[in-house]
């Protein structure tokens, strides 16, 4: 269907506003388009409601500016790369206002990024020529866009969405021709403020630019590169150069290294097309075959806008193109190079993102944030081969709107399973959050402060008890017993190579599964294994430590147990052969400890 130009009977600012926000006469497409955000936007948050704080968010709430960092070390990398200033005044400006009691707040900052993300690749998309239709259809997939749910659904991604937000408006205002200007001064400007959200910024800079290069010569480019490469190569020298967070190397050798990045780069960008359509090894082919369509059409000399003789009657025109102008050649350049170098800076990202991350292992290059990243750089490239299919007739047209369709449903489809995934993490965990500050505040003793060891490493007791006295705790959240057990097992049950408890004989052996239990000296006895999973259950009337030792080594873990059921949340270790291992519990009652398998393990501070 043709997009027409709307008829507004508004004020004359209306109007202007109106024009401004569609980049040209307004369409019904835009209309559509507009209508689609807010749809998306309230859905979204519907979808969000139970959602709490959680990982990375903590080093936030409470490392910057919070107990036991006093100041907000505005200027230490998060994670290494990443120079996250402004995030965190915005974690703490929220955090003064709404504590932990409310995360929508949170929440609804992230989720106005990701609209306004989705409204600024829709500007893209026009500008570099894809179908006004096209475009809204493809924005709307983005909006649900399920593969990237970390992006949407978790607030500390405001991260990597401001990157991406600010460096899509740098895109759109140093894509003109002309000479050094207003616009060029305000990029500027904008460029170094997304440099304070996230290293993602660094590739968007690199995308604009490639633009500039190509529209607008080597000295623009310059101008436009040098001042934030400078700011940030200081940042870097001087703040994240000595960061330790980095894990050491596995890999020797420069052509190794070479390789594995390579590995990285293309596992990543081919898991980004998978789960943009849920075709499990249909990436590579896509990723291939977008290539090539962008390859085929590089020689382009002209502006590269639309060839108008191809578009369906009254179809709008790209951001500023005007019906008088001449007709264009119909290469790739000019107006739509964007959606080249974007599509250049997928590969860029993954580049940069391997370097420090290469050695965590390849499942990192599939993690959700890049799926979202890479599928907004990909988008306008994508729009341009969806308005290249659709022009020709109505049956292309309807090819191409089922084609988007089908994305959309899965998209929806993969975030109402992802949304699930969170839940099963998230609202546990805020479980034995606030279980663990019932516990603190009923004077418990505790032998280790992380709290959640697992989710939110960065949350210790002590900060949890000032975040109780402050008042800055939900209330009205139901906890259950698994969720006090759950808590009870990381604040009061620790393995380590000595005690953290001196006294022993707190612990009596009541039972031995899948294993044979003998004495061999006061307060030891030898548990002989007699299947896959031998254990022994122990009452600890008294806090104490306990001593495990294995001949052969392996996996030790210990659960607490509620009338004889466990909880949801085991604590493990491993013994080293013939090296003791010590476990210190301050819980009082019933606990499963599994051995073990490979041979006889012995334990000893057992009480009479």
């Amino acid at each position: 269907m043709p997009a027409r130009p709307t008829r507004h009977s508004g004020s004359p600012s209306a109007r202007r506003l109106a024009t401004v926000l569609a980049g040209g006469p307004p369409t019904a497409a835009f209309a559509v388009h507009l209508l689609t955000l807010v749809v998306a936007l309230g859905a979204l948050g519907w979808l969000g409601r139970p959602l709490w704080f959680f990982g990375d968010e903590w080093e936030f709430l409470v490392n910057r500016g919070g107990f036991h960092r006093p100041h907000l070390g505005l200027w230490d990398p998060h994670a290494h790369m990443h120079w996250s200033t402004t995030p965190i005044l915005i974690y703490r400006a929220l955090f003064a206002v709404f504590g932990l009691r409310h995360y929508a707040p949170y929440l609804l900052l992230v989720l106005l990024t990701h609209i306004v993300t989705a409204y600024l690749l829709w500007r893209v998309m026009r500008r570099v020529g894809v179908l006004p239709w096209v475009a809204t259809g493809l924005a709307a997939v983005f909006c649900f866009l399920g593969g990237g749910e970390e992006n949407i659904l978790w607030a500390f991604q405001i991260t990597m969405n401001g990157s991406l937000l600010l460096g899509l408006v740098h895109l759109l205002l140093v894509d003109r021709d002309g000479g050094y200007g207003g616009r060029d001064a305000a990029a500027l400007v904008v460029g170094l403020v997304a440099l304070t959200f996230s290293g993602i910024t660094v590739t968007m800079i690199a995308i604009s630019t490639l633009v500039v290069l190509r529209r607008r010569g080597w000295r623009l480019a310059a101008l436009t590169a040098a001042p934030p490469a400078v700011v940030y190569a200081i940042w870097y020298v001087v703040k994240a150069r000595h960061d330790t967070f980095h894990p050491p190397a596995q890999v020797n050798g420069f052509a190794a290294r070479v390789q594995d990045i390579y590995t990285f780069l293309w596992t990543g960008l081919t898991h980004v097309a998978d789960a943009a359509v849920g075709l499990t090894g249909a990436g590579g082919v896509l990723l291939l075959g977008l290539l090539l369509w962008l390859l085929r059409r590089l020689p382009g000399d002209g502006t590269g806008s639309p060839d108008r003789s191809r578009l369906p009657p009254g179809t709008g025109l790209p951001d500023g193109m005007s019906a008088a102008e001449p007709e264009p050649p119909t290469g790739l350049g000019g107006s739509r190079w964007p959606a080249a170098a974007m599509a250049a800076g997928a590969i860029l990202l993954f580049v940069l993102v391997s370097v420090g991350r290469v050695d965590y292992g390849l499942d990192f290059a599939k993690a959700p944030r890049y799926v979202y990243l890479v599928s907004a750089l990909l988008l306008p490239a994508v729009g341009l081969v969806f308005s290249e299919l659709a022009t020709g007739g109505a049956v292309r047209g309807f090819v191409v709107a089922l084609l988007v369709g089908v994305l959309g449903l899965h998209g929806i489809a993969e975030l109402l399973t992802q949304r699930q995934v969170r839940l099963h993490k998230e609202v546990p965990a805020r479980g034995q959050i606030l279980a663990a500050a019932d516990l603190l505040a009923s004077g418990a003793m505790i032998v280790q402060q992380p709290v959640d060891d697992v989710w939110n490493p960065d949350l210790l007791a002590s900060d949890l008890q000032q975040l109780r006295a402050a008042g800055d705790l939900p209330a009205g959240f139901t906890v259950t017993d698994d969720d006090r057990l759950r808590a009870a097992l990381d604040l009061q049950v620790v393995f380590r190579p000595t005690p953290e408890l001196l006294r022993t004989g707190g612990a009596r052996l009541v039972e031995a599964k899948a294993a044979t239990a003998a004495a061999v000296a006061p307060g030891c006895v030898t548990v002989a294994p007699l299947g896959s999973d031998p254990g022994v259950v122990l009452d600890w009337g008294t806090p104490g430590s306990l001593q495990v030792t294995s001949p052969t080594g392996g996996p030790v873990s210990a659960v607490l147990l509620r009338a004889g059921v466990p909880a949801s949340q085991y604590r493990r270790s491993t013994a080293q052969p013939g090296v003791p291992i010590v476990l210190s519990v301050s819980h009082l009652g019933p606990m499963l400890v599994t051995l073990p398998a490979g041979s006889p393990a012995q334990l000893c501070g057992l009480s009479g």
